[in-house]
């Protein structure tokens, strides 16, 4: 999908992102956590459709759920008792503790829904090639064989299928399995094989590798990356002395909010929303430029 967003240079788009995921580790402050993932839900609304977070949601609630209820079953420490479970202390702070590290995880997870829409392989490509051109490769290769490996299982499923009008008791389908393994294997030997010979016979690695698409910096870029840096660099200066982090073992400390908390907080909400705010704009240009016509 292309996106007011998207139009950036890679590396401001690789900034923004990066920018998320070090306040998201970095940050232990419940309000911050919860701008964080109001911010990357909704831009993972607006760049990627509700369906795609939906899905992520089926993977990372369970989870952060599980974070939830582990992190107090083995871990006692605190001094807020709600309840004896088995002879042990089952406290506020471990439950708080998991509720804090299941948003996180729920904020990296959602954040990867719109990485995937905005920095696609040639934009990794891009950015990492002409350092690390072997990683890059490596990378993208991985990431290209896992949805592929899928639909050819799925092709070589629905195949047997047609052919096979039941597969019988657990150890025909347990047989069956092996063979559909057996098969994928086999055609993923013979694929590499055949792009190896390809590549070899193209000269691959012998001289510079040139791009597929070139992108150009850009006033905006600059504009953008200025305006991001500054903000990620206040709120990690603030956090190393000790602001946006709530104490939580062994005693938990409720912090007084100052103002100084609440200009991080809203300096936080603009980092996380700028994206969503380039998004509304060309929406907005675009629908007032129709509206002309």
């Amino acid at each position: 999908m292309i996106t007011g967003f998207n139009l950036f240079h890679p590396l401001a788009n690789l900034i923004y992102f990066l920018g998320v995921l070090l306040l998201t580790m970095m940050l232990m402050d419940p309000l911050a956590l919860v701008i964080l993932l109001i911010g990357q839900i909704s831009y993972g609304f607006i760049i990627s459709g509700h369906k795609k977070v939906f899905q992520s949601f089926r993977f990372s609630f369970p989870i952060g759920i599980l974070m939830v209820i582990i992190n107090p079953l083995i871990n006692h420490r605190g001094r807020i008792i709600l309840f004896e479970l088995f002879g042990k202390s089952i406290t506020f702070e471990a439950v708080l503790m998991g509720a804090m590290m299941a948003i996180s995880l729920i904020v990296i997870i959602t954040m990867f829904v719109s990485y995937e829409e905005i920095v696609d392989y040639h934009k990794f490509i891009f950015i990492v090639g002409r350092v690390l051109p072997k990683t890059a490769f490596l990378t993208t290769m991985t990431i290209r064989y896992i949805p592929l490996l899928k639909r050819r299982y799925e092709i070589i499923s629905f195949t047997r299928r047609m052919i096979v009008v039941t597969e019988g008791n657990l150890m025909s389908r347990i047989k069956s399995v092996n063979q559909k393994i057996l098969m994928l294997l086999g055609w993923s030997v013979e694929s590499a094989i055949t792009t190896s010979d390809s590549m070899t016979a193209r000269g691959y690695g012998l001289v510079e590798r040139s791009r597929y698409q070139s992108y150009t910096w850009q006033v905006r870029d600059s504009l953008y990356v200025t305006v991001s840096v500054v903000l990620l660099s206040i709120l990690v200066f603030f956090r190393i002395e000790g602001r946006l982090y709530m104490q939580v073992y062994p005693d938990m400390v409720v912090a007084t909010r100052d103002m100084i908390d609440y200009l991080l907080y809203g300096g936080l909400f603009a980092f996380v929303n700028i994206p969503l705010w380039i998004e509304w704009k060309e929406q907005y240009r675009w629908h007032y430029s129709g509206s002309k016509n």
